[in-house]
């Protein structure tokens, strides 16, 4: 029942200014989602992350994607999945070394430098600030998810 009246909802707010989506779970209301967003708001993610990580993904997702959503929320949401990583950031350097054969702390520096460089988390004043917030925003949110999501899949595949 849900689904089905998230359906009918969604065929009018997708007319609306950049597109509105009603996501049929949670009842959350998000602007200008594309697809892939859409995807990664519906999906259970129940079995490949534990619990506390999926609680703490879905609220990101839902602070950075709400309808409402400032630039400063949309940041938060960003602090939020890179402090996901970041408590597992010895075991993400050896699962990712292992499966491609590459200086764990190559990838840890791609992974954790976007944060700490570009006035995410830090704040520092060498850090960059001149940049549109807005679109890197977006690619940081879903670049993070996608991290973590591949994470905790590798780890299910050495089970």
């Amino acid at each position: 029942m849900k689904e089905e009246f998230a359906m009918q909802i969604n065929n009018i707010l997708k007319l609306y200014d950049v597109g509105y989506f009603l996501e049929p779970t949670s009842g959350t209301v998000t602007k200008g989602a594309n697809e892939a967003v859409k995807h990664m708001l519906s999906e259970d993610y129940s079995e490949i992350l534990p619990t506390d990580v999926m609680t703490k993904m879905r609220s990101a997702i839902k602070m950075y994607y709400r309808f409402d959503s400032s630039m400063e929320y949309k940041k938060q949401a960003i602090v939020t999945l890179a402090a996901i990583l970041e408590n597992q950031r010895n075991k993400l350097k050896d699962i990712l070394n292992e499966n491609f054969e590459t200086n764990k702390n190559d990838h840890d520096k791609l992974i954790f430098d976007i944060v700490n460089e570009y006035e995410v988390r830090h704040n520092k004043p060498i850090e960059k600030t001149n940049y549109n917030h807005e679109i890197w925003y977006d690619w940081m949110m879903q670049y993070y998810t996608s991290v973590i999501i591949a994470y905790y899949r590798l780890i299910l595949l050495k089970k």
